[in-house]
């Protein structure tokens, strides 16, 4: 019986990793399907056969997001910029067989519809760079500004709270006033130009407190702070 049992657990795991095997080689091959997909740009400003022959524009794939895109640069706004979409074996156009759909804002999906071949998208934005997407599961079109030159990336800023700051002085023989100093940011200067330079009786929040046999004030000082500003 214990050599049945042991043959019957070999054959198990046999099975499952044939199992195991057999769905990743399926999902290897749905990804690679997937991203092998071709599509193409026709019209104006693209490859102008205006068919599915058409294939000197081919878009790029965007392995992140899963969509297409073709990066456009024109010479000019104005003029004629209608445009179909196709994969080598059928068209998409806007789901309108009465008119053409002007797309005159970024980022408004639209619906490329199969075999739509009456009318065509127009590109109708202000920008001369502009980046077209295709979403082939939704089959959603649309447009983003290409032109928008980059940013700075600014350093991130903490919301500024206040400070409590606490100084001790020697009741015998310490100092007549006292004050408080920071540095400046960009210069080995000191600075004393800021609010509560100079501590009195009224910032004492405990006036006998003892280390090592001296006693000492402690004041207590609230420094209002505000958003750390570079020189």
């Amino acid at each position: 019986m214990k050599t049945n049992f042991k043959r019957i657990g070999k054959q198990s795991i046999s099975i499952v990793l044939a199992v195991m095997m057999m769905l990743s080689t399926m999902l290897v091959g749905m990804v690679t399907s997937n991203a092998a997909e071709t599509w193409y740009v026709i019209g104006d400003d693209y490859d102008t056969t205006w068919n599915t022959n058409g294939k000197s524009s081919p878009m790029s794939y965007d392995s992140t997001t899963g969509y297409y895109y073709f990066d456009k640069k024109l010479n000019s706004t104005s003029g004629n910029h209608y445009f179909r979409i196709h994969n080598g074996s059928n068209e998409y156009g806007p789901t309108t067989t009465n008119d053409d759909i002007s797309i005159s804002s970024y980022n408004t999906k639209f619906d490329a519809v199969k075999d739509r071949t009456a009318k065509a998208f127009k590109y109708s934005c202000g920008s001369l760079n502009y980046r077209l997407w295709f979403d082939a599961t939704t089959q959603k079109i649309w447009i983003t500004d290409n032109n928008a030159e980059p940013t700075e990336p600014t350093e991130p800023t903490t919301p500024a709270s206040d400070i409590v700051v606490y100084f001790a002085n020697p009741v015998n023989n310490g100092w007549t006033t006292v004050c408080n100093y920071i540095w400046k940011s960009n210069t080995s200067e000191l600075k004393t130009a800021w609010p509560g330079d100079e501590f009195t009786d009224s910032n004492v929040c405990q006036s006998d407190y003892s280390y090592n046999n001296v006693t000492y004030k402690v004041y207590k000082v609230t420094v209002k702070c505000s958003p750390f500003v570079r020189q």
